[in-house]
């Protein structure tokens, strides 16, 4: 869970977030709930939810060869070497495979 706290204008935003995996859907699913303190109104509260595809590694490297892609590289998000065990992220790096022309 994250919790953030800022000021802007003489206006406090709290927001929380959490999020879950759904690892049977591959989706990573994040629940937002903002605070809105003004100057002695009552606080107005906002949610939000959303969700992101997650892909493993090799599931990455299926789809960009099915759309024509070659894997240039995969790294984790700090440029080091990819470990499926370890990374908690991929970044993945392809181009288009050229056609020749005849």
């Amino acid at each position: 869970m994250t919790n953030v706290e800022s000021v802007v204008n003489g206006v406090t935003i709290h927001s929380m977030q959490h999020s879950e995996i759904d690892r049977e859907k591959g989706l990573l699913i994040s629940h937002d709930q903002y605070t809105i303190f003004k100057d002695r109104c009552e606080p107005e509260m906002h949610t939000n939810s959303f969700s992101l595809q997650i892909y493993t590694a090799e599931e990455l490297q299926a789809i960009l060869s099915e759309n024509e892609f070659e894997i240039v590289g995969q790294y984790d998000m700090d440029g080091n070497c990819f470990i499926a065990d370890k990374s908690l992220n991929i970044l993945t790096v392809a181009r288009k495979k050229k056609h020749v022309k005849c």
